[in-house]
């Protein structure tokens, strides 16, 4: 048995159980593999796992937003929505807003 058809066999199964995706840690990093088969040709998309955990100021939030936000952060029940484009931070923003609400509550 050849090496390269087992790892391909191993790959297309992980694609189709876990949704295509799965993490594994490399040297202390956590990696997020992408997998895609597409038309007999896998596509594999790496992305090193990082959170970038910053302040409301940091995050560009000023006057009537920032405010607007650290009222919706404190509240006890309430809906943040958090849109925008493609690599616009919104990953960075919701992990900022959900170690805030976690470091605040008891």
């Amino acid at each position: 048995m050849k090496i390269a058809p087992a790892i391909l066999d191993g790959l297309r199964s992980l694609a189709r159980e876990n949704g295509g995706k799965f993490k594994q840690e490399f040297n202390g990093y956590k990696i997020i593999f992408s997998l895609t088969i597409s038309g007999g040709r896998f596509i594999v998309n790496l992305h090193k796992e990082i959170f970038l955990l910053l302040s409301l100021n940091r995050l560009g939030l000023s006057g009537k937003n920032l405010e607007l936000v650290k009222k919706n952060l404190a509240g006890k029940k309430g809906l943040t929505l958090v849109l925008g484009e493609f690599n616009s931070g919104r990953t960075t923003t919701l992990y900022s807003f959900f170690y805030i609400i976690s470091a605040t509550r008891d």
